[in-house]
């Protein structure tokens, strides 16, 4: 139940404009107020309107003469009840206040403006045409169920030959399927897929795109706050969804991460269900999906043997779309009758683990170095803990190089929070490092050398001036909702606790909640340790998790702790900074998966990055 307080807070915190945006035609700004078409009647002469008075956005319509507050808005739009919008502007305005946080804190690092190429749908015209006369075509819609007027109206079309996307194709001249995907009445992109398979028997894709056009989610447009969404895998699903009368968007496949933009666009829609394929990685990124949105989300699960909608609609349904629809609605019901997704029942988790051990989990964190990659799984829902014997070791280097490699190498979204370096310096260390080149002469182009390196990856780095550990984890858990990360980062944590009246006590509710997170969002987080300054009579040694400063907790509450030493060259004068030996000893000193390990890298300091004195398979690089 709300307040009194509590709802009229609501009603001037989003205001009927913003309510109206997604759900109003042709709204638009006129002075200080906004018109459109009213979405509660038919009209052709815009007689909606927004208007402020005494602090509250409220709206009225002159044609129909209805009007009230963007709660009421909501009500009249969607078809609900006043405690049901008030529940939906409450999630919408949580989400709304999150995107912004993580907008003004992080930043991709290294981002580099990608122009992409678009054009007119008439430009396919006559595949569109070819699709209607072509045997082939026609029997590979009819094989997924997918009718004629479907494909006419996505605009499908056929070509032969896909010559101008793959010349060396094995199935070049074999005919293919175009499906474009069309925004603000224009191709954004344009996906061919072959009328012989999937894959050729070496196991080569057989779906193919244009180069320099916008990797993006297809029939996104569909979204709309009136109706409840499908989030499926490929545009077959995405068709069958609609041909039965549902609003339904297809990721371009299994493992791939929505950007925040489309996230802001899916979390708009009234429900959210979750509809991906029932192989290993389908079920784990609609789950990781399913874990991140949250707020009228929910897990459409395929019954045994089914794979997808498409084989739904085909073999359980037998291609009757009123059955299909009969069916997914008794899906939709119990889909809402499951508990959150943190929320594990055993007996289902005994039937779906699969056999995969824990080091060839592609879900696990990677290291750029063979002899420690080999060391020990660490999983998402593990909270690592880094630390050093001393300050000035390189941890960040040392921490930059193994989330570059995971961004870069297997596409891992990360989220950084560095509260010591500025995001500036920090993506400075990046470009040394991607290019290896000196840090202090890089160059124009070196940056922009790394950041083509960087291509797609998704890398995020921020700082907050002032922020506690508090308001950093509630950033970190609205990034991982909004970005989708794989792995978050706390670089350091100590720092985030000086100011704090108990310091160690402040550290042991952190740990506890950075705990909390990793297993509430099967996330990997890494949190950097400071060491506690050795005596005179074990300076030198090599530090040990218990050395590591400030509560017990940064230790215990960690799956694995990793200790990186390096000897001193000369010792410490006063206002003079300790020389340390380019060789690193880095120590897996805690592991719930292995025992304890070490071994030696060396530290090229002037391109921060550390190296394997001998590599087995030579030296990592991009």
């Amino acid at each position: 139940m709300y307040t009194n307080d509590q709802i009229d807070r609501l009603k001037k915190q989003i205001p009927s404009w913003q309510v109206a945006e997604s759900r109003v035609s042709n709204l638009k700004r006129d002075g200080r107020e906004y018109k459109g078409l009213c979405p509660l009647h038919e009209e052709k002469t815009p007689s909606f309107t927004c208007f402020e008075k005494d602090g509250v956005w409220l709206w009225r319509c002159f044609g129909c003469g209805k009007s009230g507050n963007s709660i009421q808005l909501v009500q009249e739009c969607d078809k609900i009840s006043f405690s049901e919008a008030v529940e939906k502007m409450t999630q919408m305005l949580g989400w709304e206040k999150g995107k912004q946080s993580v907008e003004k804190t992080f930043k991709t690092i290294l981002e580099k403006e990608k122009s992409k190429i678009t054009f007119p749908i008439s430009a396919i015209a006559q595949a569109e045409s070819a699709l209607g006369e072509s045997e082939e075509g026609k029997q590979w819609l009819a094989g997924r169920g997918i009718s004629l007027d479907t494909a006419k109206r996505f605009h499908l079309g056929y070509v032969q030959n896909a010559g101008a996307i793959n010349p060396t194709h094995p199935y070049v001249d074999k005919g293919w399927i175009l499906f474009p995907s069309i925004s603000d009445g224009k191709i954004v992109l344009l996906k061919y897929r072959s009328v012989i398979g999937k894959k050729t028997p070496d196991g080569k894709s057989c779906i193919l795109r244009k180069q320099d056009m916008a990797t993006t989610l297809y029939n996104v447009d569909s979204v709309s706050p009136l109706e409840d969404v499908f989030l499926v895998e490929g545009e077959p699903d995405t068709l069958i969804m609609s041909q039965a009368g549902y609003s339904a968007v297809g990721i371009p496949n299994a493992g791939f991460s929505l950007t925040p933009e489309m996230r802001d666009k899916i979390v708009t829609a009234n429900c959210i269900y979750l509809a991906g394929d029932t192989d290993a990685v389908g079920r784990d990124t609609m789950k990781k999906l399913w874990t991140e949105l949250r707020d009228r989300t929910y897990l459409i699960e395929w019954p045994d043997g089914i794979k997808d909608a498409n084989e739904f609609y085909l073999k359980v349904c037998k291609g009757d779309v009123e059955e299909f629809k009969k069916r997914v609605e008794e899906l939709k019901q119990t889909a809402r009758q499951k508990p959150m997704p943190f929320m594990y029942d055993l007996a289902e988790t005994l039937t779906q683990i699969n056999d995969i051990s824990p080091l060839n989990n592609p879900a696990r964190l990677r290291f750029p170095w063979e002899t420690i990659d080999k060391w020990t799984a660490i999983l998402p829902g593990d909270v690592v803990c880094l630390s050093a014997t001393d300050s000035g070791t390189g941890k960040t280097s040392w921490l930059m190089n193994l989330l570059l490699y995971n961004a870069i190498k297997f596409n891992k979204v990360i989220v950084n929070y560095s509260a010591e370096i500025l995001p500036d310096q920090y993506a400075r260390r990046a470009a040394a490092y991607i290019t290896r080149q000196s840090r202090d002469t890089l160059k124009k182009e070196d940056f922009f050398k790394a950041s083509e390196i960087m291509k797609e990856a998704k890398f995020y780095n921020g700082y907050k001036p002032g922020a506690d550990h508090k308001e950093v984890l509630e950033l970190l858990r609205w990034a991982k909702r909004r970005m989708g990360a794989d792995i978050l980062v706390i670089d350091h944590l100590h720092f985030l606790t000086r100011s704090e009246k108990d310091e160690i006590k402040a550290q042991s509710e952190a740990m506890r909640a950075i705990k909390d997170l990793a297993l509430e969002y099967n996330v990997i987080i890494i949190v950097v340790g400071q060491p506690r300054k050795p005596t005179a009579q074990y300076r030198g040694r090599i530090a040990q998790m218990y050395d590591i400063k400030g509560s017990e907790s940064i230790m215990s509450d960690s799956s694995q702790v990793i200790i990186l030493h390096r000897n001193r060259t000369s010792e410490e004068d006063a206002g003079t900074s300790a020389v340390f030996s380019p060789i690193t000893k880095v120590v897996l000193d805690k592991s719930r998966e292995s025992e304890a390990r070490s071994t030696e890298l060396v530290f090229k300091g002037e391109i921060c990055g550390f190296f394997e004195i001998v590599p087995e398979q030579g030296e990592a690089g991009f």
